[in-house]
């Protein structure tokens, strides 16, 4: 599963931080951050 969130919000996520997940159907699932990446591709960042 994936997730957006505002670039404001990273510094406070973690690598194997609980997560609580509320889907747009009303239903509720419980896990953890398994990885982050970059939502944007950055051609300009010589970085992968």
């Amino acid at each position: 599963m994936y997730g957006y969130f505002k670039e404001t919000k990273l510094p406070h996520v973690r690598i194997g931080d609980k997560a609580q997940i509320r889907l747009m159907s009303g239903g509720e699932m419980k896990s953890h951050v398994e990885s982050i990446s970059r939502g944007i591709y950055d051609r300009d960042n010589p970085q992968p």
